[in-house]
Parts: C-alpha cells; structure tokens; sequence
C-alpha cells in the first residue's frame, strides 16, 4: 500500500497498490485504513544541533553522514553519524526506526535499539551517535507555515517488473532508497507467492543518487544482486536507462528506466525510447476546441490550485498508473491499461475531482495525452463543471451509430487535453453500456492514439451495473473511497462486484 499524503489543502490521498479486487478489498478492510487515527507523516524536529529545519518523513528516510539532507550539513555536526546509520520509514501507517549497525548507536528516549524495527510515537526522542537528536510528531497534516526538508533526487527511477505479472513496478524519486523484502511494492507478490519474498534481504540493496547518476551497491543480501548478469558488491555501481537488474533470482527482475526531473520535480527528460509499444500513429486533431475556465474551476473547487501540495499527489498516483502501462507484455495490453475507469463506491465521494485533477496531471506529460470522458449520466458530473452539458458526446455515439465518438471529441486550451462530454442522457445505458457495440467503440478509442491515455469518468459502483461494464472495458479501475464516511460493509459489497477485473486500486479521499 503507498501512501502519497503530503500536506494536501482539503483533500488527502492514499493509494494502494493494484492487485485484483477481491484481494485488494480484503486487505484494505483487514488494514481499517479508513480509521481516523491511521497516522500518514512523522515530522523529526530537531532538538540539539540545527538540521535547518524539520525533516518531513512520508515514506522513507535513510539517516547517514552521506545521505541527504544530512549531507548538507556542517561535516562535524554529521561526524558521529555512520554512512548508512539509521533507517525511519512508515509501514501500514505507522511509523518505525531500526539501526542499519551504526557505529556510534540509534536511541529512542535514551535506551539504544538494534536492527530489530521499533516503532515510534509521538513524542519520542530519536539520537543518532549521540549528537542529533529529534523529537517526533506524528500529524495527519504537515503545518503549512514551515518548510520542511523532503530528501528527493534529481533523476526519477522506475523499475520495470520482466517476467513475473506478480510484481508490481517500483517507482523512486526520494534518494537513498533502500530496497526491502519490508517494500510495500512487494505486497501483491506476498499475496500471489508468499515463498517468492524469502529470496529478498530485509537490507538487500542500496540506491543513491548523485546528481543526475544513479548507482547501486548490494548490502550484503543473502542472494545477490546482478545488473546486466553481473553481481553487484559493496563497490557502487552506476545504474543505466535499459539496464536489466536482478534481485535474489529471476522472479524479482526489472528493467531500469531512468527519467530526470526539473526544479518543480517534474519530467523534462525522458528516457530514449518509445514509452507505449506499436508503430508511431498520427495524432488525431479533434474538429472543434472548447475553452476550459481554470481560474473558475480552481475557485469552485473542482481544480486544486499550482504549486499545491495535492499536484503532488496526483503526480506521485499516476506514476504508478503509468508504470503499469510500461510494463504491459504486448501492444494489446498496453492499449488496455491505457484506459482508466474512476468510479466510487457510493456518492459523492469525489471521483471527478479525482478524475479531472489526474487527467490534468497526466497531461503534463511529455510521452502522452489525455482524454478525459464523461460516462456519469447522473448527478452534477464532469460535462457540467466543465461547460459542456450541452455538447454532442459520448451517449450520442453509443446510441447512433452514424455519430462517431471521434466526432464529438474537443480539443481545450490545457496542452495534452481533450475531452468527450456525456452528450443527450437517456434512459436504458445500464443496456447500452453493456453491448457489444459499446465495447468496439470504446476499443476503437483506445486505439486511435498509442500514446493517449484515456480516463473515464463512470457511475458509482451501487447505481446499477453501468460501472461494472464500463470496468470490462478499462485495463484499470480506481475506487473512491470517502475516508471516514464510507461503511465498511458498503466498500466491501461494493467492491465485491469488480472481484472478476484486474487492475483494481482504491483510492482514500477527504482525508482531514
């Protein structure tokens, strides 16, 4: 499960992996990660030598004299700390400290811990060698007037599983990254092979960013590590775009993809290479353009405003999406995971904001497009935030076929978006989304761009079966999930109905 919760405005969200719904649905009700109390952050303030300011933990923190931000420290305030000296890290909500046999010691409240994980509570009191020391604060949201130090490289690393539908890819934008049999990455594997993991170190390897480089040394793993069949020692080794590692054996093997970051954390390079499988395509031109209001979308709620913590959110969401997408094993399955069906359990817990602030998000993109459809024929959806409730669309082409959906597809003033709205709603789509002709339709969209992605925005999953259907349609699924609110029994029931699709993840909204 990953949880991607930094500071959001009004909306947080955590988004698990993506196994099948069945066993998804089980793990995340087993997890009662809709409780109020699931802690997400730990802050590390510090209380003896200044580190210029707090040190905010949202997934993992590697503590060394060489290990940022401790590395732009003074070189005495750092002297007593080991080059990898303590690791604090969130599992299943919680936060942890283990000791990676430092030299001068890991405290927590003056008694010295080993390499046994403890867990922490707020208002603990950390020690590293004896010289820095921090209190920790557990929060469900980071305090906005402060600055917070969020050790993240330059380069963005994705490791692309080969061979083993039961990996899920690792994406790394936080440097070093200590690779673990503990990984939530591993989750889906556990499940599918529970002997599989057993070939994985609790310490296996080390990643650590210098620059633009990557490099990868091997933390005395029982197993091994091995890029391009070579075995990696305690010597660092520089990681290359296309590279082929190994950890343990052949069931944990990927492809390195290596993509470089702005200022804003953002892709500006992208590895060479052809992203999506097939023949280049040529781009459709949509017969008309709309133009979307931001600045009013942002006003009513429906956008979360630039430079917002939840932009990135959504950017730490879909790249998981995307990583799914690389990893397809054929040009047919990559043209299906390309489509994304957000649809909830129940109303009103947010799927198109979702769905509109990912579609936003993806279409920052240099490698893609975006279409974003409208498919809820109920409630305020999508075509009326947008303006475009009375616009030809989606229904109009299911129900007609001398409509093409091509056709009523707009370009907007955001590069990288189109739109279809939902068009003239009638009575009947639980049948009509369910007909074969539907399913040529929306396989023929899919088809006409190899690097359009398509997201559907659907009905809630307790209003008939038009979201099931759609879901048949979609390489993967995303649930809404109002946290705190939603019954558990409800979320159970609901989910229940996708236990036949693949691809499926929830997604935690309105976490305050």
């Amino acid at each position: 499960m990953m949880a991607v919760s930094q500071n959001p405005p009004a909306d947080q969200v955590l988004v698990p992996g993506s196994p099948a719904a069945s066993v998804l649905a089980q793990q995340a009700l087993d997890d009662d990660w809709t409780t109020p109390d699931a802690a997400t952050q730990v802050v590390l303030r510090p209380v003896s030598r200044s580190v210029t300011g707090p040190i905010l933990l949202d997934d993992e923190l590697l503590v060394g004299r060489d290990s940022a931000p401790f590395s732009e420290l003074d070189r005495a305030v750092v002297a007593m700390l080991s080059r990898r000296h303590a690791r604090v890290y969130l599992h299943a909500g919680r936060p942890y400290v283990e000791d990676l046999g430092s030299l001068n010691g890991c405290y927590v409240d003056g008694q010295k811990i080993g390499s046994d994980p403890r867990e922490l509570e707020a208002g603990d009191e950390l020690d590293f060698g004896g010289e820095l020391r921090f209190s920790v604060e557990v929060i469900d949201q980071a305090p906005a007037d402060q600055t917070m130090l969020v050790p993240q490289g330059a380069v963005e690393l994705s490791l692309v599983p080969v061979g083993n539908d039961s990996l899920d890819g690792v994406v790394i934008n936080r440097f070093p990254f200590i690779l673990s049999r503990n990984c939530d990455s591993f989750a889906r594997l556990k499940a599918a092979d529970p002997t599989a993991i057993k070939m994985l170190s609790r310490r296996h390897a080390l990643i650590s960013c210098d620059g633009h480089r990557l490099f990868i040394e091997d933390l005395d793993s029982a197993n091994g590590t091995y890029l391009g069949g070579r075995r990696v020692q305690r010597q660092p080794l520089e990681l290359s775009d296309g590279d082929r590692l190994l950890f343990g054996d052949k069931r944990f093997g990927y492809e390195v993809r290596i993509n470089v970051l702005d200022e804003e954390r953002t892709i500006f390079i992208t590895a060479d290479g052809d992203r999506r499988r097939g023949e280049a395509a040529v781009v459709p031109v949509p017969a008309e353009t709309c133009t979307l209001d931001l600045e009013q979308l942002k006003r009513q709620g429906h956008l979360a405003a630039s430079g917002v913590q939840i932009v990135h959110e959504f950017r730490a969401i879909k790249r998981r999406l995307l990583d799914s997408i690389a990893a397809s094993g054929s040009d047919t399955e990559a043209i299906k995971q390309s489509m994304l069906l957000i649809t909830s359990s129940l109303a009103g817990e947010g799927k198109s904001w979702v769905a509109l602030n990912l579609a936003m998000s993806m279409a920052s993109e240099h490698d893609y497009r975006v279409l974003l459809v409208d498919a809820h024929a109920t409630g305020s959806g999508l075509s009326e935030q947008l303006g475009l409730n009375h616009r030809q669309g989606l229904v109009d082409g299911l129900r007609d076929a001398t409509v093409p959906l091509d056709g009523s597809v707009l370009g907007t003033n955001v590069p990288g978006l189109s739109v279809l709205p939902l068009g003239r709603i009638s009575e009947g789509l639980d049948e009509l989304y369910a007909s074969e002709a539907t399913a040529r339709q929306f396989n023929e969209l899919a088809r006409r761009d190899p690097h359009e992605i398509v997201i559907i925005d659907g009905p809630q999953l307790c209003s008939g079966t038009q979201a099931q259907t759609l879901a048949r349609q979609a390489g993967q699924t995303i649930v809404v999930v109002e946290a705190n609110k939603t019954p558990r029994e409800a979320l159970k029931a609901n989910v229940a109905t996708l236990a036949e699709r693949e691809g499926v993840a929830l997604l935690l909204n309105k976490k305050q």
